[in-house]
């Protein structure tokens, strides 16, 4: 009884100086309460849970999410295998990687790996499954390696109807690709990291419709470039984080055939073929043929 005329006492006195009666501990069990702390936990948005998980095998998962070879960092034993499932969409890499070349491989999809050569940001989607193996006569350091849902392209900063494919995350590409783009379109993208983006396809109306990357940076010819129009998109073109990419089109209509482009990014050059080199020896077969005509 002393406590309850304590609470109405320090209620009265409250009243009394014109102030709100303090919350007692029964107050925090209302209704109002209770669904007031229900829509905080609704807006909290759930954490999602590393995106790989070991279903078969002696592979094990770090504190960190990456899942690395049987008895790692010591060298794994023959006749291993795991079975890794991928939980949600993102890229793979491997900080360590040494097997026995052609004996243990990974896969990841169509992509496989042995020797000294591991996955470096390669593409995994929801529901596929990582494999890994090593024969009879195979025992090696091992390898680690770790998921990301890190992209380069910023999608924050994505505006305009240019779109990145499902199936491609790490491409942008032209609105209706592969069919025509349309005209007064803009597009922009930002780099969420330093990559190097080339394209897969390009063919855009020359100097009308184009793609331009600002700032620029200086591509695999030691030029500065940051604008591509007509057939000639980037190539192996090295880009800095928070780079913007525009995509401009005019208002005239594009009457070309397969016009529009896909640019995708990657860690590693990408080989290309020397062009270059077979039409200048061109050049120079025909040179000697003049000459000798001569």
């Amino acid at each position: 009884m002393a406590s309850s005329n304590s609470n109405a006492n320090a209620n009265a006195n409250a009243d009394a100086n014109g102030a709100t009666p303090a919350a007692t501990d029964a107050g925090a069990d209302t209704p109002a309460a209770g669904a007031a702390a229900a829509a905080t936990a609704a807006a909290t948005p759930a954490v999602d849970g590393p995106p790989l998980t070991i279903v078969h095998g002696a592979c094990t998962v770090d504190a960190d999410g990456c899942v690395t070879s049987p008895n790692f960092p010591a060298s794994y034993e023959s006749e291993q295998t795991c079975d890794i499932d991928v939980d949600r969409d993102g890229f793979v890499t491997a900080s360590t990687f040494d097997t026995v070349a052609g004996h243990g491989s990974m896969s990841v999809d169509c992509h496989e790996f042995s020797g000294e050569h591991g996955p470096h940001d390669t593409v995994m989607k929801t529901g596929s499954t990582l494999m890994w193996t090593s024969d009879d006569s195979d025992e090696e350091p091992g390898w680690k390696i770790c998921a990301s849902d890190a992209d380069a392209w910023d999608i924050a900063t994505k505006t305009g109807p240019c779109t990145i494919p499902t199936a491609q995350p790490e491409c942008w590409q032209s609105p209706n690709f592969p069919l025509h783009y349309g005209t007064e379109e803009n597009c922009e993208i930002k780099l969420a990291k330093d990559t190097v983006v080339s394209s897969p396809a390009f063919h855009t109306e020359h100097d009308r419709d184009f793609i331009e990357v600002t700032p620029g940076a200086l591509d695999e010819t030691g030029h500065c470039t940051d604008r591509y129009s007509g057939k000639t998109g980037p190539n192996n073109f090295a880009v800095k984080k928070d780079a913007n990419v525009l995509w401009h089109a005019d208002d005239e209509h594009v009457d070309i055939a397969n016009a529009g482009w896909k640019l995708c990014w990657s860690e590693e050059a990408i080989a290309t073929r020397r062009r270059r080199r077979k039409s200048s020896g061109r050049r120079r077969g025909s040179t000697r043929r003049r000459r000798s005509l001569l």
